[in-house]
């Protein structure tokens, strides 16, 4: 019987804190670790940690076609994590008694529960309680309209490393880079 020589895997996950047993087989580690609930996911590369968070996404190729597609399917994830941030700021202000639908202007409900394939436009400066979450990718310098100011949360579709900060930062998931990455 010959020794087979098997490929590592591209990633691992675990069930809670992963520990040295872990590493790469050489006793490297992942330059990348994100938990979300009680699993952490292993890998190296940006792109594979997305392909366990947006369907489909290791499949797209690696090539200048593969990276327009990974930018829309970038986008089209960033629309879905924006609106359930929105909704969710909303209803955490609206059970605090910070934000009553009744009392706002149509404007502003439009801005906050309103469909995010949509820019929000013509706000200068965003000063409502309830944060304004949107989508870089919808605003200078990736397209000609002036990104509003003030109370806002940023999603950043626009490269896949800001992209998981991004979700990071509105606490959607933990991110973990190791120094060497």
């Amino acid at each position: 019987m010959t020794d087979v020589d098997y490929p590592e895997p591209d990633s691992l996950t675990v069930d809670g804190v992963p520990g040295p047993e872990h590493a790469h087989a050489d006793g490297t580690p992942w330059k990348y670790a994100l938990t979300r609930g009680p699993q952490t996911i292993l890998a190296d590369s940006p792109t594979v940690l997305l392909g366990h968070l947006i369907e489909g996404y290791d499949e797209i190729p690696d090539d200048e076609e593969g990276d327009d597609q990974a930018l829309v399917s970038r986008v089209e994830q960033a629309v879905l994590v924006c609106s359930m941030v929105q909704a969710m700021l909303c209803a955490d202000a609206t059970a605090e008694g910070n934000f009553n639908p009744e009392n706002e202007s149509e404007a502003t409900l439009t801005a906050l529960l309103g469909d995010r394939t949509i820019p929000v436009l013509n706000i200068d400066k965003w000063e409502h309680p309830v944060p304004l979450v949107v989508l870089t990718t919808d605003y200078a310098p990736y397209s000609t309209h002036a990104p509003p100011a003030g109370n806002v949360m940023w999603i950043d579709p626009s490269d896949e490393a800001i992209f998981l900060q991004s979700l990071a930062g509105l606490g959607i998931i933990n991110l973990y880079v190791h120094g060497d990455a």
